[in-house]
């Protein structure tokens, strides 16, 4: 009997010994999985430790990754070169950087004070990162850049999306300025992709929708670079604009006057610069803006209608071989489900305001037209001289009061602007200045002064010297103008954006915007006064 113990006992010592020796290599795993915190040294001690091992070409398989607060640092393959999102109003760096695997060191080589921040992302400067394993080590790069930055791995080829396609990808966005400066956030989500856009399609750099959803496959919003919680975004290639300033400029401006107070105007898109990287792959600067959204608006489903122009076709509503599209590609976004009449009042803006019937009087027109917002609209338009904002990228929000709908305009998709033209075909060639001196003004303006010269012309003239002494005066909107300039530049996005994308090119052209701006405003004082 007892030597029937004694043998139990030893086979549970050596069981027992066993699981210990799986427990210890189980932690040694998971020790060795477990991310470690980058290690800064300044260049003599990086190029110390460096001479003291032996360096290798990076391995192709359990390489590591470099992690920004957590997740995955945007990286470009090509140039073996990883970025990372940076405050242009903070000192040091921001947020906490680290490497995906434990078992490595990774020693990036600089002061972890930053010196000399502000220009090294403005130049671009590259850091090595050394990823030591044992006796060797192989060598990374660092660019800090002062744009948030937006990552989109795709589960698909993306050679194979086109415009008739859905893609699913997971989406990071690196913010190092959430609601204050150097308060990092990164914002994962899965979403879903779709091409947008009509010329621009046509291009290698595309525009995209995303829709974002949680864990549960459940749509749900964020609120990406401190604009509004949503779940429908815009990333917008900018490439239809050489200088990659006009859609933010004239948001900008339109913005201003419906943040000035007052409820005539409703805000268009908002705009956020951003760099993406859309698998592993620098994808250059992007425009990050807000959907025009119903929700926002408040619009009730039984009396409102937001209608999208997005193109001319609309126009031709009223002629006998019109074939009216499906309502869902209507280009109606409120409400959802098709109701009678909800043409109806586009119906009556092609009669007025197009056709000009005759039996629509110039009082009937001016009931139904938010006229305060009209005369906004049309000095907007004629200041940042919007001829693709003419009918056509223009949402229509028509509001039931009474028997009749009155209509308010929001402008959007700016960004033949300030002298970028379309006239047939686009050359991103800017127009010359002298043409700041055109008198532009949208059709239903026009429609007015064809009966009322005298009256409208003092509508505008009275609100366009309100505006020069407010949110539109030369410093507001020259103030505009450098912001946008600035923050590309002083992030040194538009000079990655400059190599990566050269078909069609960048132009850097703040002084040509600038005088564009003032001469075209100097010119609408002569106008008005």
């Amino acid at each position: 009997m007892g030597r029937i113990m004694k043998k139990s006992c030893i086979k549970w010592t050596i069981l027992c010994g066993c699981i210990a020796l799986l427990c210890a290599a189980l932690a040694v795993s998971a020790v060795t999985e477990k991310q470690r915190d980058i290690q800064f040294a300044g260049e003599t001690e990086f190029n110390r430790i460096c001479a003291q091992l032996t360096q290798t070409d990076p391995p192709s398989a359990e390489r590591g990754r470099l992690l920004m607060e957590g997740s995955p640092a945007p990286y470009d393959q090509a140039e073996n070169c990883y970025y990372v999102p940076q405050s242009l109003e903070t000192d040091g760096v921001d947020g906490a950087l680290s490497w995906s695997n434990g078992g490595q060191t990774a020693v990036l080589c600089m002061d972890s004070s930053f010196p000399g921040k502000a220009e090294a992302i403005r130049s671009g400067t590259s850091f090595s990162l050394m990823i030591r394993n044992g006796s060797e080590y192989y060598v990374e790069q660092v660019v800090f850049t002062g744009m948030p930055a937006i990552v989109i791995d795709m589960e698909t080829d993306n050679a194979t999306f086109d415009l008739d396609s859905t893609a699913i990808a997971s989406v990071s966005v690196f913010n190092p300025d959430q609601d204050t400066p150097g308060n990092y956030v990164v914002y994962t989500a899965q979403a879903r992709l779709t091409l947008r856009g009509t010329s621009s399609i046509n291009y290698e750099k595309k525009s995209y929708n995303l829709t974002l959803y949680d864990g549960q496959g459940v749509r749900s919003g964020l609120p990406l670079l401190n604009m509004r919680k949503d779940d429908q975004w815009i990333l917008k290639s900018l490439l239809m604009d050489p200088m990659r300033a006009r859609e933010c400029v004239s948001s900008g401006i339109w913005n201003s006057i419906c943040e000035d107070g007052g409820d005539a105007d409703l805000e268009t898109s908002d705009f956020r610069y951003t760099e993406v990287f859309l698998d592993d792959s620098y994808y250059g600067l992007f425009g990050l803006m807000t959907k025009i959204d119903s929700d926002v608006y408040g619009l009730d489903e039984d009396t409102d209608i937001l209608f999208k122009a997005r193109s001319f076709e609309f126009l031709n509503c009223r002629e006998d071989d019109f074939d009216p599209p499906l309502f869902s590609e209507s280009g109606i976004r409120f409400p959802k489900v098709w109701q009678e009449g909800v043409y109806d009042p586009i119906y009556w803006y092609v009669d007025a305001l197009y056709l000009q019937s005759p039996d629509i009087t110039c009082e009937e027109i001016k009931a139904h037209l938010n006229m305060e917002n009209a005369v906004d609209y049309a000095l907007f338009y004629m200041l940042v001289s919007a001829r693709d904002n003419n009918f056509t990228n223009t949402y229509y929000l028509f509001r039931r009061d009474g028997d009749l709908y009155q209509t308010t305009l929001i402008p959007w998709d700016m960004d033949m602007t300030f002298g970028n033209s379309w006239d047939c075909v686009w050359t991103g060639e800017a127009l010359p200045l002298s043409e700041t001196e055109t008198v532009l003004l949208p059709q239903q303006m026009r429609v007015l002064q064809n009966f009322d010269e005298t009256g409208i012309q003092t509508l505008l003239s009275a609100r366009w010297t309100e505006l020069r002494e407010g949110v539109w005066s030369d410093n507001a909107l020259c103030a505009l103008v450098e912001a946008a300039f600035d923050r590309m530049e002083d992030s040194g996005a538009i000079a990655r954006e400059e190599l990566r994308w050269t078909q069609p090119g960048v132009q850097r052209g703040e002084a040509y915007m600038l005088s564009y701006i003032r001469e075209r405003a100097a010119f609408m004082d002569r106008y008005f006064s």
